[in-house]
């Protein structure tokens, strides 16, 4: 069984599939066996914690890519073109207030 979970585990879908303390009750149940020794064990847990950062880590830069391929091929406007927007504006509301201040102070 040892050998088949850490074939599944190493293969990276199963890392996604398992949890911490799943994986963690796996590999005391090794321990108790003594298929693992403690630090075995630890290391191999080690190894896992990091694996499944890594999974995530690129599952989540896979997921940010095609939202933004959506977006773009949606013609939906991005964060960035809010921002740019949102400047333009700020700058029309300034030079709308000085020529507002400007006629007013022409009609006095």
């Amino acid at each position: 069984m040892f050998k088949q979970a850490k074939k599944m585990l190493t293969t990276g879908l199963g890392f996604m599939l398992i949890t911490k303390d799943k994986a963690e009750a796996m590999v005391q149940d090794w321990v108790k066996e003594g298929e693992l020794s403690r630090e075995e064990g630890q290391e191999l847990l080690d190894s896992w914690s990091r694996r499944i950062d890594e999974e995530k880590e690129e599952v989540n830069s896979r997921i940010r890519t095609e939202v933004n391929r959506v977006v773009k091929s949606a013609g939906l406007p991005t964060k960035a073109d809010f921002q740019r927007l949102e400047e333009r504006v700020a700058v029309l509301e300034a030079e709308t207030a000085k020529l507002r201040n400007h006629e007013d102070s022409s009609e006095s």
